[in-house]
Formats: C-alpha cells, structure tokens, sequence
C-alpha cells in the first residue's frame, strides 16, 4: 500500500486496538498520510489533552473511546464513543479530559478555496 500504514491485512481488528494508552502519554499513530489528507488515531491518557490550536484545512475527530470535551471557538462539546465532530479549518480548538480517550483524527491537509 503506497498511503496507509499500520494497519492489519492479514484480518479485520477492532480501531480500538491498534493503539493503546501509556501512562502521562499522548500517543500517536499515523494511519494515512498524502499530500491532501492525513488520518490519525490518538491515546490520550487521563488528564492529557491539546491546548488550542487550529488547522489550515477541515478537521474530523472520530470517538474511538472514552469520552472527551472538544472546545471549538467559544462552544464546548462533550463527544462519547462512536460520536464525530468536524471543526472547519481555522477554527481554534482544543481538547481535553478527566479520563483516557481515543481519537481518530482526519484532516485535510490543504482548504479547498
């Protein structure tokens, strides 16, 4: 496979399992990567989050697990397990929870204009 990496051919596997939490960790596996669009999947342990940031092109943030509180401009959004949330591009946003939690990060690298 020429764009994605680190996941199974062999057999299908749960998202949830291909990263796991480390202690006081962010950990990070990248998934996809071209010049358009990145995918990301994120293990935040408890306690762990992103202070504001923002992106040039659309962002979706996928609940793996856990449950998280995703601040967007001035609105705060509780998303749980199996909810998405996207955040246009140039919003401020950040991230953050009392428990461990897991995101699938899709974002386009470049804004359609």
């Amino acid at each position: 496979m020429r764009f994605l990496r680190h996941l199974p051919t062999a057999a299908p596997e749960s998202l949830n399992s291909l990263i796991q939490y480390r202690p006081n960790q962010v950990c990070s596996m990248s998934l996809y990567q071209s010049q358009e669009v990145q995918i990301t999947l994120l293990a935040f342990d408890k306690e762990e989050g992103v202070s504001e940031e923002l992106y040039p092109g659309d962002t979706l943030f996928f609940m793996v697990d856990g449950e998280m509180t995703l601040t967007a401009g001035a609105e705060e959004h509780l998303l749980k397990k199996g909810q998405v949330m996207p955040i246009p591009a140039g919003v401020l946003h950040s991230l953050k929870s009392a428990v461990s939690f897991k995101i699938l990060q899709i974002t386009a690298v470049t804004s359609a204009n």
